[in-house]
């Protein structure tokens, strides 16, 4: 765990509901077409790894997605593990509230009109243990899959020895920026860090507005997770303490440059929103008068 640069292969393993998708748009900038590779949504990905020769596997410089501990198994040379744990707790009900603003998802419409309960919810086992899961991995066959149904034994004891022994960085959602600088300082990277929060959930409750029979649901949810969160925070403490520089000063301003890039954006929104405004009126009458001759 020394703070000095990772030279090994990072595998960048994203868990559900962490924040991820605005981190893989940073991690992407990092690295040239071709040469990451992503694992979404996509049970085929790591086996189409599994089975491309090694001279196609060794020109991938990092990996990155929703992926289980084993893949470095299809990992040409020396690679090493990175992530970032969210509270189990805060994480679940994220993950609940994920299906009401996904209209491709299953029973998006039953999310959304309240048909579906927290105990139904959970009774998916998938839910809540996806850091658990991930983390602990196993064998090629589950390297290969997308999810798992079930924990297999001691799977919070093999998790924690997995991120002890093969995790060069462990860092904390509730600390992502100060997780992405001491990523992008242990990686190398050199593009910028900047990012717009992506695939965030709005206006949804808090655990603390959930009824109290819910929140005893979660909370027995989140036990599995909970020995592996106390962990990545404890460890996180250390990882800040061996930053290289001032991490207080460097946090101010990279915050400072990615808000100003935010409101850029937001600015250039403005215009872009200004010119399409005419067309869209226009659009719209030329509709009107269709619709009028019918």
């Amino acid at each position: 765990m020394s703070s000095h640069r990772i030279t090994a292969t990072p595998i960048i393993m994203h868990l559900e509901h962490t924040g991820g998708t605005t981190m893989r748009e940073v991690v992407k900038r990092q690295y040239g077409d071709g040469l990451y590779m992503i694992f979404y949504d996509d049970p085929k990905s790591a086996r189409k790894l599994m089975e491309s020769p090694e001279s196609t596997r060794v020109r991938y410089r990092a990996y990155l997605g929703h992926l289980f501990y084993g893949l470095h198994r299809w990992v040409p040379g020396e690679s090493t593990y990175l992530t970032w744990l969210r509270d189990p707790i805060e994480r679940i009900v994220s993950g609940y509230y994920f299906f009401y603003r996904k209209p491709r998802k299953p029973n998006y419409a039953r999310y959304n009109a309240g048909e579906v309960s927290w105990e139904e919810h959970l009774g998916l086992p998938w839910r809540s243990i996806a850091q658990a899961g991930r983390i602990a991995g196993g064998d090629d066959d589950l390297v290969a899959r997308y999810r798992m149904n079930a924990l297999p034994p001691n799977a919070t004891e093999t998790a924690l020895a997995n991120l002890e022994r093969d995790f060069a960085l462990v860092g904390l959602t509730e600390r992502y920026d100060e997780t992405l600088l001491l990523m992008a300082q242990r990686l190398g990277w050199t593009q910028p860090l900047v990012y717009v929060r992506l695939n965030v959930g709005k206006n949804r409750p808090r655990f603390a507005d959930l009824s109290a029979p819910d929140r005893v649901l979660i909370e027995r949810a989140a036990e599995v997770e909970s020995p592996l969160y106390e962990y990545a925070r404890a460890r996180f403490e250390s990882e800040l303490a061996r930053y290289e520089g001032d991490i207080e000063r460097d946090l101010a301003e990279f915050r400072q440059a990615n808000a100003q890039y935010n409101e850029r954006l937001q600015a250039r929104q403005r215009v872009v929103n200004q010119v399409k405004a005419p067309f869209r009126r226009a659009k719209r009458w030329a509709q009107s008068r269709v619709r009028a001759s019918k």
